[in-house]
């Protein structure tokens, strides 16, 4: 599978809570090269897009995102902000888009290595946006 759904830690404490997001030792940890935050409006759809050679760690720390992945398949993922707590892994080389579910949308990106325009690829396509929000209003 060219992606993953993994449920984060939580812990409660007397002073406030801990969400661990990555650890070295996580299945889909591959290296550290940079970790970033991407904004999506209400609405907007962000995609179809790939990482040629970086995996990516996707947790949605405000709002709600609703994933669009396609490799031979579609599958559709909704990350929130909320008590679910997931971790989104999506392997190199897999088509993706992803649209904002709430007003403030804020998703915590974690890859293997320095943002390179050369490595990531973006596509329209040819029916542009309502082919993206017919699939993503499937959800």
């Amino acid at each position: 599978m060219n992606f993953s759904v993994e449920k984060l830690e939580f812990r409660h404490g007397p002073k406030g809570s801990v969400v661990k997001v990555l650890r070295k030792s996580d299945a889909s940890f591959e290296d550290f090269g940079e970790l970033y935050f991407s904004f999506v409006d209400l609405g907007q759809i962000k995609g179809w897009k790939r990482h040629r050679i970086y995996s990516l760690n996707l947790v949605v720390v405000s709002g709600a995102v609703t994933f669009a992945i396609y490799d031979r398949r579609l599958e559709l993922v909704r990350l929130d902000s909320g008590s679910n707590y997931l971790r989104l892994w999506i392997k190199a080389g897999t088509w993706f888009a992803f649209r904002g579910e709430e007003e403030n949308n804020q998703i915590l990106s974690v890859i293997p290595g320095e943002h390179d325009p050369q490595e990531v690829e973006t596509i329209e396509h040819p029916a542009g946006d309502k082919f993206i929000h017919s699939i993503l209003s499937m959800t």
